[in-house]
């Protein structure tokens, strides 16, 4: 019940940044998935009992961890982590977890705690032979009722839980690769030193995750450690959602040696900037830099 709850709580939009969302949020991250990875384990009689106290730590402790696998396997499986797939998938994996608790604890016999009168033992009972069975003749009990009631709640959460729409994740995507001498691009062996007047090439990639066709401005900028600031390359750019864009860009290395700092920003609108007022850039919506030892060409050390 805890679980449809706080995965129907999770899954809406709506609630985003809401205190109710980030409480049923912890317990999907901190408690739910190491807890029914424990009850699995562990069952909750017999020798193997624990107590609730280490109960309550062990899934504190090993909810993080399933948390990570799975944001893990996703990335392996799919090249992509998203709130709607981690979610889902966590959910999925907690509620097969309670199921095969479930049906662990009902294959699971345990003896009696009293001897019987002619010195043995009564024969093991099954846990279902304990489980009530509500029928009509019972079904105004007043402990049926609250048993109804709870498979009520639960069905109803899971019918709401899969009625609602999924959280759409919108974002942008800005990364910078390097380019090897057949032409692939690749994460590695960026420009990391250069001579006073040489240039270095590196490619800017761009996507669109934002459900809508967006225009950007990327605006390259050269700083180095004296403070001093340039703006290098103003490229707009049109995307529509789902669409990647890879610009080659170029820039030079200054004439004075030192440590040199190239910042790629990236707007959502189109900034009122020019080449020439690099003090009075907005803040981006994204931003990458490329650190660059500009050396001396005659010892190669760093000044």
């Amino acid at each position: 019940m805890l679980l449809s709850l706080a995965a129907a709580v999770t899954f809406q939009p709506y609630l985003s940044g809401s205190s109710v969302r980030l409480v049923a949020a912890t317990l999907l991250v901190f408690l739910l998935p190491g807890y029914a990875l424990q009850t699995v384990l562990f069952q909750s009689t017999g020798d193997e009992s624990l107590s609730p106290r280490t109960r309550l730590a062990a899934s504190i402790g090993t909810s993080p961890a399933i948390v990570a696998l799975v944001a893990l396997m996703i990335n392996e499986l799919t090249g992509r982590i998203t709130f709607g797939r981690l979610l889902t998938a966590l959910v999925l994996l907690t509620g097969a977890l309670l199921g095969a608790s479930l049906l662990q604890a009902l294959g699971t016999g345990q003896r009696a705690p009293k001897p019987t009168a002619d010195g043995g033992w009564t024969p093991k009972r099954r846990v279902t032979d304990r489980l009530p069975r509500p029928t009509l003749s019972t079904a105004l009990n007043r402990d049926s009722r609250q048993q109804w009631a709870l498979v009520g709640v639960v069905t109803i959460l899971f019918i709401a839980l899969l009625a609602a729409p999924a959280p759409e994740q919108t974002y942008t995507e800005l990364s910078l690769l390097s380019e090897t001498e057949q032409g692939r691009l690749t994460a590695d062996d960026y420009p990391e030193t250069l001579t006073p007047g040489t240039s270095a090439t590196v490619v800017a990639t761009v996507r669109n995750e934002e459900d809508t066709t967006q225009a950007y401005t990327l605006v390259v900028t050269r700083e180095q450690a004296n403070g001093a600031g340039v703006i290098l390359g103003i490229e707009p750019i049109e995307l529509a959602d789902g669409e990647t864009k890879r610009l080659r860009t170029t820039f030079v290395a200054p004439k004075t040696p030192g440590e040199v700092r190239f910042t790629y920003r990236l707007y959502r609108a189109e900034p009122m900037v020019s080449t020439d007022n690099f003090e009075e850039l907005p803040s981006p919506y994204r931003e990458t830099r490329l650190l660059v030892t500009v050396q001396s060409p005659a010892n190669g050390d760093s000044q």
